[in-house]
Order: C-alpha cells, then sequence, then structure tokens
C-alpha cells in the first residue's frame, strides 16, 4: 500500500503539545505515512531531534506582518512533493497552508486542527468575514481538540461548515482518518466524525 504524504504545518517545533502530538504522530505512522513538517517560523529544539530521526523538517523563516512568500515558498515544496494532505495545527499555519495547498495547483485534502484559544479571545470582524467566505471553504476538514474550541472556531471565527470536536478514535487510529481525507469513498459510518479528525 502506497504511503500517504503528510505535510504538517506548525509554528516552530518547539516542545509543546501540538508540536509532541505531531512528532509521536510521525514516529507511531512512518510506515504508513510520508511525512514532512514545514514550520513556518523557525525549526526549534524538537524540530532538530526530528532531523536527526530522518524526518525532512522545513523552516519558512517568515518575517513579521503578513508574509506571503511563506506561502509560495510552501507551495513549490507541496507540489514538488506531490502531497496528499496538508494537516495545519493553529490559526495562522492553517492560513499560510491553506493558500500554499491552493497554489500549489496540487490540490492535497486541507485539515485544520485548533489547540487552543487566546484571552482574551476576540476575533475581528474582518477576519470572521474572510474565515467565512474564504478559509472556511479552503479547509476540507476542520476540528478541535475540543467542544470549548470548536465552539469557538464556529461562533467566533466564522468556521460554520465543518468545526466539530475531535472524537476519541480519532486518536487510536488516527491513520484511518488519513485515509479517509485522502479517499472519501474509503469512510465508514463514522465517515463525518473520521475524516474530520486526525489530529
Amino acid at each position: 500500500m502506497r504511503r500517504i504524504k503528510v505535510g504538517f504545518v506548525l509554528h516552530v517545533m518547539n516542545v509543546a503539545g501540538a508540536e509532541v502530538l505531531v512528532a509521536e504522530t510521525v514516529r507511531r505512522l512512518r510506515a504508513r505515512i510520508a511525512p514532512v513538517i514545514f514550520c513556518i517560523d523557525e525549526i526549534g529544539a524538537l524540530g532538530q531531534r526530528m532531523r536527526e530521526e530522518g524526518v525532512d523538517v522545513i523552516a519558512f523563516d517568515r518575517r513579521p506582518g503578513l508574509d506571503l512568500r511563506v506561502a509560495w515558498r510552501m507551495a513549490a515544496e507541496i507540489r514538488a512533493r506531490a502531497l496528499d494532505v496538508v494537516h495545519a495545527h493553529q490559526y495562522t499555519p492553517f492560513f499560510y497552508g491553506s493558500i500554499a495547498a491552493r497554489l500549489s495547483h496540487v490540490r492535497p485534502r486541507v485539515i485544520f486542527t485548533e489547540h487552543g484559544r487566546h484571552f482574551p479571545d476576540v476575533v475581528s470582524p474582518k477576519r470572521w468575514i474572510i474565515n467565512r467566505v474564504v478559509f472556511d471553504r479552503l479547509a476540507d476538514n476542520v476540528n478541535a481538540v475540543c467542544e470549548f474550541s470548536a465552539r469557538a472556531l464556529r461562533d467566533k471565527d466564522g468556521f460554520v461548515h465543518r468545526a466539530r470536536a475531535m472524537p476519541h478514535q480519532a486518536i487510536a487510529q488516527p491513520v484511518s482518518a488519513f485515509s479517509v481525507a485522502v479517499n472519501p469513498s474509503m469512510a465508514g459510518p463514522n465517515s463525518n466524525e473520521w475524516s474530520s479528525a486526525i489530529a
């Protein structure tokens, strides 16, 4: 069976929740997926460790403010690797990763996972409209690590079509969710949950 080509998108691979989750997902599924980790800012200590383990980790050194060259450079990597899935963790990596996926002309499935929320949790009307009109449609699946974050994605961020909390089975068998993300025809009776649930 062909390995699923997955690009994980994060801010930086330091030792933190989303980053450790990605590292462990890569380690446990290396026989089933062909991973690359995209860091929009810098590689980080955990990223260096993953490189030593033979995982491709690429940093784009994002400049302050809106830096669209990150999306263009990531698009080139997605195209060169012919990725099946782009899985972004947190909003800003999703912003760049979803644009890059479109620019790549490869059209990988795009998954956005929200891990937590800032405090105070304030989203500008402009961002809500852009999310509602553009980014909600660029994501094939939008999920969150808990119902609180999923509700914030829907109510505060404008991701009204697909945002939901991950079911527990996604943690136990994430490769099934990758498979469904790549090929929705593989979905079973819980397809709505499974296809959105890769973490």
